[in-house]
C-alpha cells in the first residue's frame, strides 16, 4: 500500500472514530430519525385515525393515507422530508465537523504533522458520505419497521417495497442528503 493510500485509509479511520465519539454528532443523526418519523408517520396516522382531512393530511383521503403508510410506500415517503430536515440537519453534521476541526485546533496539528491536506480533507468527505449513506439506511429500515406496525395494526397486509424501489429511494435518499 502506497503512502496516499495509506494516509487516505488512516484519515478515514480517524474522521470515523472522531465523529462516533461525538454527542453532537449522535444528537443531530437522532434528531433526524425523529423528525422523519414525526413528519412522515406521526401525523398521518394522527390524521388517519381522527377521520379528518385537514392542513396536517393536505386534504387527502383516509385510504390514500394509509397507503402512504404501508410499508410498500416507505421508498417515496421517507425521502419527501429530506430535502426540507434531513438536508439541513446534515449540512449543519458537515458544517459541524470542519468547523470544530479549526476551533478545537486539530486541522491545525494535522495540516502540519499528519498526512497531507487532500488525504485529511479527503478521509472527512468520505466519512461524512460513509455517514450519510448510513443515516439513509437506518432510516429505510425504522420507516419500514414502523409502517409495518402500522400494516399489523390496522389489520392491512404487509406488502414489503420491491427491491428496484427500494434501492432507487436508497439512492434518491443518500443524493438529497449528500447534497
Amino acid at each position: 500500500m502506497n503512502t496516499t493510500t495509506r494516509d487516505l485509509t488512516a484519515s478515514i479511520r480517524a474522521e470515523t472514530v472522531r465523529l462516533g465519539h461525538w454527542p453532537a454528532f449522535w444528537i443531530v443523526l437522532g434528531t433526524w430519525i425523529l423528525l422523519n418519523l414525526t413528519f412522515a408517520y406521526l401525523f398521518n396516522y394522527l390524521a388517519y385515525t381522527s377521520g379528518e382531512s385537514g392542513a396536517m393530511s393536505d386534504g387527502l383521503p383516509r385510504d390514500v393515507l394509509l397507503g402512504q403508510l404501508m410499508p410498500a410506500a416507505v421508498p417515496e415517503v421517507f425521502t419527501q422530508g429530506m430535502s426540507m430536515f434531513g438536508g439541513a440537519l446534515v449540512l449543519i453534521l458537515g458544517a459541524l465537523a470542519v468547523g470544530s476541526g479549526y476551533g478545537w485546533g486539530t486541522w491545525k496539528t494535522v495540516f502540519t504533522q499528519g498526512p497531507s491536506r487532500a488525504a485529511a480533507v479527503a478521509g472527512l468527505l468520505v466519512a461524512l458520505s460513509a455517514v450519510v449513506l448510513a443515516l439513509v439506511l437506518v432510516a429505510f429500515a425504522v420507516d419500514v419497521g414502523i409502517a409495518t406496525v402500522i400494516a399489523v395494526g390496522e389489520s392491512q397486509p404487509v406488502t414489503m417495497p420491491a427491491l428496484d424501489d427500494a434501492l432507487i429511494g436508497i439512492l434518491t435518499g443518500t443524493a438529497i442528503l449528500g447534497m
